[in-house]
């Protein structure tokens, strides 16, 4: 699911390419939606195809331990098809929503919270989830907490299509969260600029 695919850029599975975000005002489009970059200084195109983008925030100029380089802080959209067609009830739209964020593999859930929304005019699930990665490759020794929040939304005009946004931090268990309002006010209008398209 987009959770796992999101993840291996999150936590440094794939190799980033670092293209740095020059106009936060131009729009993206994807397959059956558009968005804005997150409104901040010093984010970077990390990964993109034709239905799904990831960002990443330069959180400091030089690291300065070794665990600096598992400090991440992201931002990602995409679409992805699913097998059934539609949700027949909100209900059966949340309890997809938390299935999806169970972890499995190196990830394990510790805390998610998910609620109906619809702040981009469409029934959405907006969640808010802990997650704990043991076993990184690139981070042998650490446990890595990830904290996400975001929004899984069924395509209005496309029925089987989720169009999935959010925003994380990864760091090393115990370190201090960087997170704060400053930051909330770069990504929070990245997930409320999300725009549904019609499929050509």
């Amino acid at each position: 699911m987009l959770v796992c695919l999101f993840s291996m850029v999150v936590v440094g599975c794939v190799a980033p390419r670092f293209i740095p975000v020059t106009d936060v005002t131009q729009r993206l489009d994807f397959h059956g939606f558009s968005i804005l970059p997150p409104q901040g200084k010093d984010w970077y195109v990390v990964e993109k195809d034709p239905r799904a983008v990831a960002f990443r925030k330069k959180l400091m100029e030089r690291p300065r331990q070794p665990e600096d380089l598992n400090h991440t802080f992201a931002a990602l959209a995409g679409a992805v098809d699913l097998k059934q067609p539609t949700f027949d009830s909100p209900t059966e739209l949340r309890e997809f929503v938390e299935r999806s964020l169970q972890g499995e593999g190196r990830f394990s859930l510790i805390q998610s919270r998910v609620v109906l929304d619809g702040s981009l005019g469409f029934d959405c699930m907006r969640y808010d989830a802990i997650q704990e990665e043991r076993g990184n490759p690139r981070a042998a020794g650490f446990v890595l907490v990830i904290t996400m929040h975001g929004l899984f939304c069924p395509h209005p005009y496309a029925p089987g299509l989720i169009v999935h946004v959010h925003y994380s931090e990864r760091r090393v268990q115990g370190d201090r969260a960087l997170f704060d309002e400053a930051l909330r006010q770069e990504v929070e209008p990245f997930l409320g600029s999300v725009v549904f398209t019609r499929l050509r």
